[in-house]
């Protein structure tokens, strides 16, 4: 039998279909354990909620990777947090690694294998760093005002389902051979 890989077909039946990349973590739809609503981006790169989510069929608008590095990515660019302004949104990707550090630093408090508290922390100017759970609320801020929205908030706590998000996947990438990953890619 002459059968194509998995790779193949992914690469030259369905090039539309999106890849983690090599480094993520977790890929996916990331969806609030509560109201079972997912990130999306907003036209203005804001990141706001919604409930066209899809679960185990990822659409490239609802698609993030959190990295074995901290990033936590929208297509080729970074979620970032500017406090204190509580909006998460959209910009190019630190090059430096003191840019990361006051651009967000991302993790997930696993409670099970793809959910749990999402996590940021981020170096002011000062050089003293601040936490942030990630929580899903009604914003009152002018602009989104009424909109659900994933924000940065005060600590984490264990009671608060609005603060619980789950991944699509988790990934570790080190179970898969290299060289059955590089042949399609660029």
């Amino acid at each position: 039998m002459n059968c194509k890989s998995f790779e193949w077909f992914v690469y030259y039946v369905m090039p539309e279909m999106a890849i983690p990349p090599m480094d993520a973590k977790y890929y996916g739809e990331l969806t609030n354990s509560k109201s079972q609503a997912c990130w999306e981006v907003q036209d203005d790169f804001a990141i706001g909620m919604t409930y066209f989510c899809f679960f185990h069929k990822i659409i490239p608008k609802n698609n993030f990777a959190l990295t074995v590095d901290g990033r936590l990515t929208y297509r080729e660019k970074c979620v970032r947090i500017t406090p204190p302004d509580p909006v998460l949104t959209v910009g190019e990707c630190p090059r430096t690694d003191k840019e990361r550090e006051s651009f967000g630093i991302w993790e997930l408090e696993n409670q099970g294998q793809v959910w749990g508290k999402m996590k940021v922390k981020r170096r002011r100017d000062d050089g003293v760093w601040e936490h942030f759970c990630i929580t899903q609320v009604t914003n009152i801020m002018d602009k989104h005002k009424g909109e659900q929205m994933p924000q940065i908030g005060g600590d984490c706590q264990d009671n608060n389902d609005f603060q619980t998000w789950s991944w699509t996947y988790g990934l570790d990438w080190t179970q898969v051979p290299t060289s059955a990953l590089t042949k399609y890619r660029n």
